[in-house]
């Protein structure tokens, strides 16, 4: 056989082997498809349902993570983890009791805590350390299994916080997909209120995202348009009057849970 038709052969035989293993590909990713990923019932709950009311009020409780933007569970640090709990049980639960003084903490309690809302996903009991100096706030005790307010002083200013913040639902969506799964995806819109580092004040601005609230631009409404801004911040119906001025300029959050046994774990975050 001569040289030309053995190289030919050679090309064709590669050819054929690039075919096959995209249709090999292909035929994969349709059976999973088909088996895992087809969506068989999707529907649009009615924002008023109590399944509806319920997870909406659960995508109030990740807000520690709206610094973040969009985000995977898969994508969070162990610090990051360790800080949710520390800072949702001081805003909703009240059970752990972090900033109480004398307090010890249970590592146990802290990995049942993180569990509810995020299922298996899997977090490490270490030292909580301060995002500015890097120093523990509460220290861990790997012999004794407890967390206890760090004895070390952070001579730093206060971490800013956003003290003003809002959310509405747009959508819920409940999703039944081919491998058995229950998915809720819930679209929210949201305003950021300025930055506050001591005693906090009405906001004076509103913002489409954490983001633009951080770095002080791209404000969306603002206290100088009214002379009457204090009133507005009397009821929620007056702050959603502001909202109802500017949602159509507010991305969209969407929330990806996944009920397991009646519970919603959150999956992921997107903005659009």
């Amino acid at each position: 056989m001569s040289k030309r038709k053995e190289k030919e052969k050679k090309k064709k035989f590669i050819f054929i082997s690039v075919i096959t293993l995209l249709l090999l590909i292909v035929l994969l990713l349709f059976f999973k498809w088909l088996l895992f990923d087809r969506v068989i019932e999707s529907v649009n709950l009615d924002l008023n349902s109590e399944d509806a009311i319920n997870i909406v009020y659960k995508t109030k409780t990740y807000s520690y993570f709206d610094y973040l933007g969009e985000y995977k569970v898969s994508s969070l640090s162990n610090q990051e983890k360790l800080w949710f709990v520390v800072e949702t049980d001081d805003l909703y639960d009240k059970t752990l009791n972090f900033y109480s003084e004398g307090s010890l903490v249970s590592a146990e309690a802290v990995l049942e805590f993180y569990k509810r809302y995020f299922g298996n996903d899997e977090i490490e009991n270490e030292d909580i350390l301060c995002p500015i100096d890097n120093e523990p706030v509460f220290e861990y005790d790997s012999k004794e299994k407890y967390y206890k307010y760090s004895d070390n002083s952070h001579l730093h200013g206060g971490i800013s916080y956003i003290y003003d913040k809002y959310s509405y639902p747009v959508s819920v969506k409940k999703i039944k997909k081919a491998n058995g799964d229950i998915l809720y995806e819930v679209k929210m819109k949201k305003m950021f209120g300025d930055y506050c580092t001591d005693v906090c004040g009405i906001t004076s601005n509103f913002y489409g995202t954490y983001e633009d609230s951080l770095n002080k631009e791209n404000a969306l409404i603002s206290s100088y348009e009214y002379d009457n801004w204090e009133d507005y911040f009397t009821s929620d119906e007056k702050i959603e009057s502001l909202y109802n001025k500017i949602k159509d300029k507010l991305p969209v959050y969407t929330y990806v849970f996944r009920e397991v046994d009646n519970l919603y774990f959150l999956k992921e975050v997107k903005i659009s």
